[in-house]
């Protein structure tokens, strides 16, 4: 059985997200996709904030640059929108909070600056 991407805990009402896509928690659709999904779960759950963290050394090396190229053949566009990944964290009702360890680049920095604090 492999890891999960994104790992939660439940405290009291914060829900806690470890961020776990080996080896650099590469953004990417994967990684979107895991996060907008534990997101909806946690408000959905009743939970009052997020917490985002890494279980990994870094809390991220930036964008999954692997899927460049098949970005750049459909044109620019990708399998998810970054833009509107980062809108969606801006938008969720409940705040977000990122907990930044080691290096943070990029994609991975992006994410940071959409969550509240």
């Amino acid at each position: 059985m492999s890891e999960p991407i994104v790992m939660r805990e439940i405290n009291e009402r914060v829900t806690v997200l470890t961020m776990n896509f080996r080896p650099h928690n590469l953004m990417g659709p994967t990684m979107y996709r895991a996060l907008l999904e534990e997101f909806d779960a946690a408000v959905k759950r009743g939970s009052r904030a997020i917490l985002l963290r890494s279980g990994l050394r870094h809390f991220s090396a930036g964008a999954e640059v692997s899927l460049f190229p098949d970005r750049i053949a459909r044109h620019g566009k990708g399998l998810v929108d970054p833009l509107e990944v980062l809108r969606a964290f801006e938008t969720r009702p409940v705040p977000i909070v990122a907990a930044v360890n080691g290096t943070c680049l990029g994609g991975g920095f992006e994410v940071v600056l959409a969550c509240d604090y």
